[in-house]
């Protein structure tokens, strides 16, 4: 390292003084404070370049550079030597290092340094007396308690047996990583909770937690040994509910606030100088106050073994009251080496390498059942479903025995793979909840599955009443990030963003080690700036989160975030091209999820400039994906975008049937309200307007509910525009009116739009011609702001219909000139019938006969028999027409076999408008005047009639203004 260079003390000093604390400079050991502390070797080389430099920011860089001069080391390594000796200090030193968020570190004492010959005479604080001896058959150190354990071949079925202990400190000279992890050990000062033989410490509760830490020597290559025990372990604790399973970065990052109990184990692995072809494995950690090491020693074909045994010992010593037992470790040892890639990729969380690197291991080592677990989660994140639950029934049958709980918990993971099963995998989480409250990873994962099946407001509840202020940090950033999600899917980017905001301050705090959160926030961030302002440029912040998952080793999460990044961007060559990288890399690295995204997002832009069959076709592309993957929840995405476009196409039976064919519960996030949006407008076109309006009241009530004092979400609003509409179906004007004054409230130019639209419409249909005149005018000055897609030519229908209905026949006629061209292009058959029937209703109106009639056959021509509001509208012109060519008696009969029809429906608004059409005495055959004049007076359908049909020709009124391009 670069020496540390101090006016306070000369090359030969012997001690430096801070207070009561003082530094032995020649045993580079802490003493005065207590215990006498030795510190590695760059812990100490550390403090002392803090001592020698105070009061000035250290930054992290220059701190690498200084301490590991030409080694490429990871960042954490850092951050824990930082976390080891604040541990060393003792709490009411601690303080004096602060870390100055995404730069460095001050040291900051509160005494002053100086230099000192000989040891002060600081009273110390005498040592506890010891324990008796360790419940295990093996002989200790004296000087230094430890338990050590060689391993050598044996006859008991497990290829090892206890020797008596080497010399700790000869030991300790000719294997380093073994002095280190004692010394490390010794500096933790954690209150001892394990157990002794006798004294046995309480099973843990909610609060009790272990911090797992393997030590990593950069200049040793064996580091497979070590890493295979430490994720065998992992994986048993992790499958413990009331134990908290800690990460170096979590303890770096709020060690003392997590929990007053913690157990910190430190696992290595080494080959001794002297011994080539051996492997030792060592496992250090503080019990009841005492120093403890457990080392086995074996050859590299007896890791797997080896690795078994340490985490049963150390089982047994942390968690001695747990009755249970495990399943043994099964691979071979070409299997575990290539493992260590494995393990490093899901640190990453790369689940495209993981996914490579996991299917090498389990076709080496076809027994290794935590292999399996790890590569189906990883496949479950590709959304390689089919895969993944294959994986994961081979797991579950190798993984035997298992405690239940660890059963329980097996079998909700499962669950929560199968994408048709995401409703019992919640319910499977929410029963583990119940069991372990104070398992906050398992309410956590029960509101992430509530989020997936579409219910938003469900997962923030299951959240609101979790107190995870003592959790770690892990929890309480995924926490967060749900909750987000859940606001999202609410249509709520304020909110949305808040807990974003949440999440990134949590990770930047922590320091080192937590980019992939700080990436997930990041992202968040970036979606909810483009949900709530979709015409302005992709945020920064995609590329940021890209370049987060990056520096984390995390492939995946840089893919997603430029894809969103892409999505949000204007349609253009270049960012074609980059889709289309895209997608070949996605398909390439087996990520299917990402795959069928970009699919979509392609086929939406096919849809948007009107290529109908492009947009099949990669609809139909993105369903063999999701088929391949076995993930039924894109396919189910894909399922609904198919029947909307049967629906568009006016495909009105494949589309039942289409519809017919999913489930619900399959379709998750966003695509849960396309779902409804193709159901209701399946209603809609069978003339069950009630049913039209039920399915929105369904998805108001899954919204997540405004705070007290918040106004409602952007997507409440919409759904109040949405509800005001079908509350018009069905005639009532009273409720639609309340809630298109809450639509008109939204900040979205399209829901505004719509609220002005609705509201002319509802004002017209009660008699008031003059304010519908005017809503129409202020609706009319913000369409030609809505671009030029689908949306736009509904809108744009709707105000044509509206505008004959006042009379304005010229500009009707103008707006529907505007659209022609692109609505006969798209090949969608819904757009083409209205215009042709918009068309119509604007020519019969004038009297222009001839031209209706053209119109007329045209919108015949497509439209299905069964599809109600268009046959209806038909069937009246027909009526019309028919009394215009002086055939009273077959207009009469028209029109009373579609009142019938209607009265069948419910159709209460179209009954209203029909009467207009007959003279009083034709309707006592099946309503008398009293019963027609009560239904006018309870709906208020006083304006809903055809009389505009009937008006003579050329009548025209002030024309509205209408764009020009």
């Amino acid at each position: 390292m670069t020496m540390a260079t101090s006016d306070v003390w000369h090359s030969d000093a012997r001690y430096v003084r801070v207070g009561s604390l003082c530094l032995d400079l020649h045993q580079r050991r802490i003493v005065g404070i207590g215990p006498d502390v030795d510190l590695p070797r760059r812990v100490f080389d550390l403090l002392l370049i803090l001592l020698s430099e105070p009061n000035r920011l250290h930054p992290r860089e220059e701190l690498f550079d200084r301490l590991w001069p030409g080694c490429v080391v990871e960042d954490k390594n850092l951050s824990r030597s930082v976390w080891l000796l604040r541990k060393a200090l003792g709490d009411e030193r601690k303080h004096w290092i602060r870390t100055v968020t995404k730069a460095g570190y001050l040291f900051e004492p509160d005494h002053p340094i100086e230099a000192v010959d000989t040891l002060p005479a600081i009273e110390a604080t005498p040592e506890e007396p010891s324990d008796a001896a360790p419940s295990l058959p093996v002989a200790m150190d004296t000087a230094q308690p430890a338990d050590t354990i060689e391993a050598e071949p044996a006859d008991d079925g497990e290829g090892f047996r206890p020797i008596a202990a080497v010399d700790h400190q000869r030991h300790a000279a000719i294997f380093g990583m073994a002095s280190l992890l004692v010394l490390m050990a010794a500096m933790i000062g954690i209150t001892g909770w394990l157990v002794t033989r006798q004294h046995t410490a309480p099973v843990p509760g909610p609060s009790a937690a272990i911090a797992l830490i393997e030590v990593r020597d950069p200049g040793n290559a064996d580091r497979w040994p070590s890493r295979l025990s430490y994720e065998w372990l992992a994986w048993k604790l992790g499958g413990i509910p009331d134990v908290a399973l800690l990460t170096p970065s979590e303890l770096a990052a709020r060690s003392d606030a997590i929990t007053p109990r913690i157990a910190v184990v430190f696992i290595s692995s080494a080959t001794p100088p002297n011994a080539p072809n051996q492997i030792v494995l060592r496992a250090r950690f503080e019990d009841a106050g005492r120093d403890r090491n457990i080392e086995l020693r074996g050859s590299p074909e007896q890791v797997p073994a080896m690795a078994d045994a340490l985490s049963r010992q150390l089982m047994q010593r942390l968690l001695p009251r747990r009755e249970g037992v495990w399943p043994k470790l099964e691979l071979n040892e070409t299997a575990a080496r290539r493992y260590e890639a494995m393990s490093t990729a899901i640190e990453r969380r790369d689940w495209i390498a993981t996914v490579a690197l996991g299917n090498e291991v389990v076709r080496m080592a076809p027994r290794f059942g935590l292999a399996r677990i790890q590569l189906a989660q990883a496949q479950s994140r590709l959304a390689q479903s089919m895969a993944a639950i294959e994986q994961m029934d081979a797991a579950q049958a190798m993984l035997r025995p298992v405690p239940e709980e660890v059963a329980r918990r097996l079998r909700a993971q499962r669950l929560s793979m199968d994408p048709r099963r995401l409703s019992d995998a919640a319910a499977a989480y929410a029963d583990l909840s119940r069991r372990h409250p104070g398992a906050l990873q398992y309410a956590i994962e029960h509101a992430r599955l509530l989020n997936a099946i579409g219910q938003p407001q469900p997962a923030l509840d299951a959240l609101a009443g979790l107190d995870a202020d003592q959790a770690p940090m892990n929890l309480r950033i995924a926490r967060a990030l749900i909750q987000g999600d859940a606001y999202a899917l609410g249509g709520d980017p304020d909110r949305m963003r808040a807990q974003a905001r949440i999440a990134r301050r949590m990770a930047g705090n922590a320091g080192q080690g937590w980019e992939i959160e700080s990436a997930d926030a990041a992202l968040m961030l970036a979606r909810a700036d483009t949900m709530q302002y979709p015409e302005r440029p992709p945020s920064l912040l995609y590329e940021e989160a890209a370049g987060l998952y990056e520096t984390a080793g995390n492939a995946t999460g840089a893919m997603t975030a430029r894809f969103y990044a892409l999505a949000a961007s204007p349609p253009s060559p270049q960012a074609d091209a980059q889709l289309d990288k895209l997608l070949a890399t996605a398909n390439a690295g087996g990520f299917r999820q990402l795959e069928v995204d970009i699919l979509l997002r392609i086929a939406a832009q096919a849809q948007r400039a009107g290529a109908t069959d492009e947009y099949r076709a990669r609809l139909e592309q993105a369903a063999a994906v999701a088929d391949a993957a076995g993930d039924a929840g894109a396919r189910a995405k894909v399922g609904v975008m198919l029947a909307g476009l049967d629906m568009m196409s006016l495909r009105l039976s494949e589309a039942q049937v289409r519809m017919r064919r999913l489930d619900r519960n399959d379709v998750s996030g966003p695509f849960r309200r396309w779902y409804d949006q193709v159901q209701s407008l399946q209603y809609e076109m069978r003339g069950d307007a009630a049913g039209a309006l039920d399915v929105a009241l369904r998805v108001e009530r899954e919204l997540p509910a405004a705070a007290a004092g918040d106004a409602p979400s952007e997507l409440r609003l919409r759904m109040a525009c949405l509800i005001g509409e079908q509350r018009l179906a069905l005639g009532d004007l009273a409720a639609a009116r309340a809630n298109l004054e809450r639509c008109a409230a939204s900040r979205e130019k399209s829901s505004q739009l719509l609220a002005k639209l609705l509201d002319a419409q509802t004002e017209w249909m009660s008699g008031d011609r003059d304010t519908a005149r005017l809503r129409l005018g202020q609706a009319a000055a913000i369409l030609p702001m809505m671009g030029t897609g689908a949306d736009h030519w509904n809108t744009t229908l709707h105000l044509g219909m509206l505008l004959t209905r006042l009379g304005d026949y010229p500009a009707s006629q103008r707006w529907y000139a505007q659209i022609q061209a692109p609505v006969r292009a798209s090949g969608y058959r819904l757009p083409m019938a209205l215009l042709a029937i918009g068309q119509a209703e604007n020519e019969a109106a004038q009297g222009n006969w001839s031209a209706a009639r053209a119109h007329m056959d045209e919108a015949r021509r497509i439209t299905p028999a069964s599809a109600w509001p268009l046959a209806r509208r038909i069937e009246a012109l027909d009526a019309v027409a028919a009394f215009a060519a002086g055939d009273y008696l077959h207009g009469r009969d028209r029109v009373v076999r579609l009142h019938q029809r209607a009265h069948e429906l419910g159709d209460v608004y179209a009954q209203v408008e029909l009467h207009s059409l007959l003279p009083a005495a034709e309707w006592d055959r099946c309503c008398t005047e009293p019963d027609r004049i009560a239904l006018a007076e309870r709906t208020g359908l006083r304006g809903a009639t055809l009389d505009w049909l009937s008006r003579p020709r050329g009548q025209v009124t002030a024309s509205l203004p209408v764009a020009r391009h």
